[in-house]
């Protein structure tokens, strides 16, 4: 099957494909109290939010039940938790939370519920965040915009994947660029649905893939590069899955010890091309 690498990628949010995505509207960046100074950052997409702040951050899948339109948008996680939401007429969302005594049928916050507001970030992610967070979620955006764009086209989805990750615009990956892919692949491996992530972990996370995420980009080029210019195109990708799952598995016994710190987002990979190609 070709396109395996590209692809694979994308089965890694499959949870992001369900049937009743979020509205347009609510979809992006937002911050509280401002998107300059915020001490909690959403970041929308069709179906998740990562929520960021200032100690740690969260992945939270969301899945938006049918049924008619109410005043505030109520979204399930797959632990059974209930968020709320509502878009205000001054482009502000506001979240509800509910108190202790709230009544655990409520399908709606009443007036008693304490909300938190957030401004939309027309910028993207705040300044504040980017160094961590930056790479991570601009991925994630990009993922989500092709899932949206592709549907279940291999080859459109693969094109339009492999577009997103070529930073430089060239139709080529370096190994600049798949070092990249392994700081994501880091920094997504710890963020979970089952509670939130240390900022520190995250920053030691990145760190690590930061210093051997160039090593495990070579091995790679290494092993698929058949004409040899030094940088990868989707033709060469597409040839040999085999050649790149045993890259990720067998990492170069030079590393030794020092990719221990990174096997995280190393089997993440690797675990995308197995699923993939079952």
């Amino acid at each position: 099957m070709r396109h395996v690498l590209l692809v694979s990628l994308l089965s890694w949010f499959a949870p992001l494909a369900m049937s009743t995505a979020l509205p347009e509207e609510y979809r992006g960046v937002w911050g509280s109290p401002t998107c300059v100074a915020p001490k909690e950052t959403l970041v929308f997409l069709r179906n998740a939010y990562v929520w960021i702040g200032q100690d740690e951050s969260d992945w939270v899948t969301l899945e938006r039940p049918e049924g008619e339109k109410k005043q505030w948008l109520v979204l399930n996680s797959p632990s059974g938790f209930q968020y709320f939401f509502q878009r205000t007429d001054d482009n502000a969302l506001l979240e509800a939370f509910a108190p202790d005594n709230a009544d655990p049928k409520a399908t709606q916050p009443g007036d008693d519920w304490e909300t938190l507001r957030y401004e939309a970030c027309l910028q993207g992610l705040p300044a504040s965040t980017v160094l961590l967070h930056g790479e991570a979620i601009a991925f994630l955006q990009m993922i989500d915009a092709v899932k949206a764009s592709c549907g279940d086209d291999v080859a459109q989805c693969s094109a339009l994947l492999f577009a997103g990750v070529d930073v430089s615009g060239d139709a080529r990956l370096s190994r600049a660029e798949l070092a990249r892919l392994f700081r994501v692949g880091a920094y997504l491996s710890l963020l979970s649905d089952q509670e939130a992530t240390l900022n520190s972990d995250l920053m030691a996370a990145v760190g690590a893939a930061l210093a051997l995420g160039p090593i495990l980009a070579s091995a790679i080029v290494n092993s698929l590069d058949y004409d040899n210019d030094g940088v990868l195109s989707l033709e060469e990708i597409s040839q040999d899955r085999g050649a790149l799952v045993a890259t990720l598995q067998n990492p170069s016994d030079q590393l030794g010890p020092r990719i221990d710190g990174l096997k995280g987002s190393v089997k993440q990979l690797e675990k995308l091309l197995k699923d993939f190609m079952r």
